[in-house]
Order: C-alpha cells, then sequence, then structure tokens
C-alpha cells in the first residue's frame, strides 16, 4: 500500500511541474518570417507542435523564394520540409535533430529564434 501512495505522490509531484515552464507552454505554435531584398524575396513559416510525447516536438517548415533578375520577379520556388526537435527543460532550448538547429523562444516578445539565422515571428 505504501508503494502505491509513493508512486501517486511522485505523479502528483511531476504534473503538477509540467505547467510552470513558461518556455514551454509557449513553443506550440505558427511562427513567421519574412525577408525583401534587391535580389530576392523569402517567406519562411514555423509550425511547431507537439507529438504526444513530453519533450518532443514536429516542426513543419513552408518557404516560398522569390528570385528577381533584372528588376523582374522569377517563378516562386516551394519548400517544405518536416523535422523534429527535444525541448531541455534545463536550457530552455528546442534542439532539432537531423541539422543540429537550436530553436530558442522568447514569451515576451512572441518570437523564436533558429540558430543565429533569423527570428520568427510568432501569429498563433
Amino acid at each position: 500500500m505504501k508503494k502505491y501512495v509513493l508512486i501517486a505522490a511522485i505523479a502528483i509531484v511531476s504534473l503538477s511541474g509540467c505547467g510552470n515552464d513558461p518556455i514551454k507552454n509557449f513553443i506550440s505554435g505558427t511562427y513567421v518570417k519574412s525577408v525583401s531584398g534587391e535580389y530576392s524575396t523569402v517567406s519562411d513559416t514555423l509550425t511547431v507542435s507537439t507529438t504526444g510525447t513530453d519533450l518532443h516536438y514536429t516542426i513543419a517548415r513552408r518557404a516560398a523564394y522569390v528570385a528577381i533578375r533584372n528588376g523582374k520577379k522569377q517563378p516562386t520556388k516551394h519548400k517544405t520540409e518536416t523535422l523534429s526537435g527535444v525541448y531541455d527543460p534545463q536550457t530552455h532550448i528546442l534542439q532539432e535533430m537531423v541539422k543540429g538547429r537550436t530553436l530558442t523562444f522568447d514569451p515576451e516578445k512572441q518570437t523564436l529564434t533558429v540558430g543565429s539565422k533569423g527570428i520568427y515571428h510568432k501569429i498563433h
């Protein structure tokens, strides 16, 4: 009987700690980034969602690239990829597993930063 009480107590303590990480609570959602220049425009969307397994996430990326040559827009090129990542509650970083990119989140600014390459803004 004591064993069951101990197991129940551990489960309750573990579950009560789940909602205390503001970064983890913020992660799931859709993030966008747009960059325009003289020679191209890029629109990038990341959708981050839980896999149902604690700390594991799916990262769906959709990008559209339009080259500009001699002032004329070229046909749009699309790229999609689906990646997976694991969240580390100690460092508050989501580590993408295939290419090793790090994703950091800032709930106050409503942003996601991928490595040092770009800042995405959360839209929902």
